[in-house]
């Protein structure tokens, strides 16, 4: 087969598949969320009198979750759980900063000296 030819050949080869057009594939469908609870990143309450102190009110789920006597929740840190598990109402508990990303406060506690990190809830509707 001469050069011409097949050049011919390959050009009409060519031209058949470039005169399809390409599928159109959709952008993958978006994955949901998981559903967390609303963190609110702030540890400390602006309600707190000076002088005043917390304790624990309610100790939820085997410590996966405390309620303090100014009502608010805490969600646990998974790790911290065991330590949690044990303490008691109405414990005083002091409220700092935490290093951790995802669980922003440390939450100690006076008579036992333990600390957690925990995030805190929006509200005790959180707690699942």
């Amino acid at each position: 087969m001469s050069r011409v030819k097949f050049f011919i050949l390959s050009l009409g080869v060519f031209a058949s598949c470039s005169s399809k057009p390409a599928p159109i594939t959709p952008p993958p469908a978006p994955q949901p969320k998981k559903e967390e609870p609303m963190v609110e990143q702030n540890c400390t309450n602006p309600k707190l009198r000076e002088g005043e102190t917390l304790t624990v009110s309610l100790n939820m789920k085997n410590g996966h979750f405390l309620q303090l006597s100014d009502n608010s929740v805490w969600k646990i840190n998974p790790s911290d759980v065991d330590t949690t598990s044990g303490w008691l109402t109405p414990a005083i508990i002091d409220i700092s900063k935490s290093s951790h990303p995802s669980y922003p406060c440390l939450l100690t506690n006076r008579q036992t000296y333990s600390s957690v990190s925990a995030q805190r809830l929006a509200s005790i509707n959180d707690v699942k």
